[in-house]
């Protein structure tokens, strides 16, 4: 699944400008297997279950929160800095989307709606999973290598 259709027009009707269409790619099937299997061997079901019992819960930070950054979260959790970001809106869909890392941060607000939205964002440079749940909860795979073997 791709970002919905609504959100490009609602930033055009905001900013009087398009946001740039995200790159589309396929979600590796390593990943959607390697978290699919690390979930089943702890009982879990469901790979969002698994994120919010096995990742790491960043209390510092709500991405609801008016003050929210993106930028001072990925500071927090790293000192990588991604030239991109790759983000899962479905894992039962086959698709993602790719993003520059200061084009998210810019928009955050734009991309991810509180509510609606349960999101998995990462980047493999920084070996770096993060789930966004609807809530601004925030949860975090830290060694996403670890958990995925096969990467």
């Amino acid at each position: 699944m791709k970002m919905e259709n609504f959100k490009y027009d609602n930033f055009k009707n905001l900013y009087g400008i398009e946001l740039p269409v995200l790159n589309s790619n396929l979600i590796p099937d390593e990943l959607r297997k390697g978290l699919s299997e690390s979930a089943l061997k702890l009982g879990y079901d469901n790979i969002y279950f698994y994120l919010e019992n096995v990742g790491e819960k960043v209390s510092e930070f709500n991405a609801s929160e008016g003050s929210f950054s993106f930028r001072r979260l990925i500071s927090h959790l790293s000192d990588c800095t991604p030239p991109d970001l790759n983000i899962i809106w479905d894992l039962n869909s086959s698709h993602m989307d790719s993003i520059p890392f200061d084009l998210f941060c810019q928009y955050f607000d734009d991309i991810w709606y509180e509510i609606i939205d349960d999101i998995i964002v990462y980047n493999l440079d920084c070996n770096l999973l993060i789930f966004i749940r609807h809530d601004g909860c925030i949860f975090v795979l830290q060694d996403l290598k670890i958990y995925l073997k096969a990467l």
